[in-house]
């Protein structure tokens, strides 16, 4: 047995090497590459990490190359979650980067930048201002209610033409957080968008 914390659990570490043997990993809250290589040090696994890593890079990049010849070189995509009347955009982390960083679509103007492991809040007027062609939002049913009641939400031109892709905020909200998980949003990523035609 062996159980693998990470320094949040820190004050748990005595305790719980009392159970079985206790490895500590720093996570990297932006960057999941390292933390998928952290685990593979762990268990003498780097080649077969390294191995993964390199075929998920070739499989979003050949994602986001595809969407990019049905949708737009141009084309621009917002992900967020909607909670309790406020708006947590994806950039950096999660969702977002799976979008930006590992498919290689384009941001929206006006857009927030993720500097740290907080996601950037906005309001309505702040949703507004960023200019999306399409967007990606995760909400409980009552926080989807709760917008799509709102005039501000229902005057976005993406949500006028049809062009939102409605996620539960359960699983989707953590999957962008996980190498299993990002490399399911890259499969899917594609269908969620032909569902907006």
């Amino acid at each position: 047995d062996l159980i693998v914390i990470s320094t949040v659990q820190e004050k748990m570490y005595d305790q719980l090497s009392e159970i079985a043997p206790t490895v500590m990993i720093k996570l990297e809250a932006l960057n999941w590459k390292e933390d998928v290589k952290a685990f593979a040090k762990v268990f003498n696994k780097e080649d077969v990490a390294n191995k993964w890593l390199e075929d998920y890079e070739a499989k979003a990049k050949a994602a986001g190359d595809n969407i990019k010849k049905e949708y737009g070189e141009d084309t621009t995509y917002l992900s967020f979650l909607a909670s309790g009347g406020q708006f947590f955009i994806f950039d950096g982390a999660g969702f977002g980067s799976v979008l930006y960083e590992d498919m290689g679509l384009k941001k929206p103007e006006g857009m927030p930048e993720q500097s740290d492991i907080s996601l950037p809040v906005v309001t309505y007027e702040g949703l507004a201002s960023i200019k999306s062609d399409y967007i990606f939002l995760m909400a409980t049913d009552e926080d989807l209610a709760q917008l799509e009641s709102n005039a501000i939400w229902n005057s976005l031109p993406a949500v006028k033409e049809g062009k939102v892709v409605k996620l539960g905020a359960s699983p989707y909200f953590n999957q962008g957080y996980s190498s299993v998980g990002r490399e399911l949003l890259v499969n899917e990523i594609g269908e969620m968008l032909n569902g907006t035609k």
